[in-house]
């Protein structure tokens, strides 16, 4: 089967830090590319993920968010893929909008909407109506009311690469931003006395202990 991956414009894929969603876009690429099926990304050219790439914008889209240019590259990435794939995995939540009503012409549709859906309801109801929507999580997936999701999904990873050790650390090991709704202060909570080891990106090691303390209190004195 020939698959067009639309990733963000906003870090290259696979992510050279930060990257939840471009990480999972890399992987999903790799995996599909080992069973078999032709794989074409539409990304940022600084993207070094091993298959076929095709790009808007050479560097990340600065500032995160701008939509102006979000839209671009999601309009250029239906139209790159038009014709030359039997299935779109859109990892944004704007291209499935813009593709109907620009009437571009696509296979069948799939988005992946990694980011919360508050606030973003409209846009979601209205991307529903052009694509199969997949959720991250049931938690997820509830969040979306009577938007229909047509299943949960969860983000998978390279085994590989991240190998589970013996589990005699006597900790528990917390990988994520530092941001309330990833639930590091519960991590806090339930590691074994205290006991955090949270690899963090996107924020200096002494604002995120700074933060722990304020979510999760006492027990995250422990937390390193």
């Amino acid at each position: 089967m020939r698959i067009g991956l639309i990733a963000p414009p906003w870090i290259p894929v696979p992510p050279p830090g930060y990257g939840g969603t471009e990480e999972v876009i890399d992987n999903l690429a790799r995996g599909l590319t080992a069973l078999g099926h032709d794989v074409l990304l539409f990304t940022v050219g600084e993207s070094t993920c091993p298959v076929p790439r095709q790009w808007l914008y050479a560097s990340p889209v600065e500032p995160m968010g701008d939509h102006f240019r979000e839209s671009a590259h999601v309009l250029a990435a239906y139209q790159a893929l038009a014709g030359e794939v039997d299935i779109i995995h859109d990892h944004t939540d704007l291209g499935p909008v813009l593709a109907a009503r620009r009437g571009i012409a696509r296979p069948p549709v799939v988005t992946t909407i990694h980011g919360q859906v508050a606030g973003n309801r409209r846009r979601l109801a209205e991307a529903a109506r052009h694509a199969t929507v997949v959720a991250i999580s049931r938690a997820h997936a509830r969040s979306f009311g009577p938007i229909p999701v047509a299943a949960v999904i969860h983000h998978g990873i390279d085994l590989d690469v991240h190998k589970p050790g013996p589990g005699t650390g006597g900790y528990l090991l917390f990988v994520g931003r530092m941001s309330p709704d990833k639930g590091a202060h519960r991590a806090v909570r339930v590691a074994p006395a205290g006991r955090l080891a949270a690899g963090h990106r996107g924020e200096d090691r002494r604002s995120c202990r700074a933060r722990l303390l304020r979510e999760a209190g006492p027990a995250a004195a422990r937390a390193r």
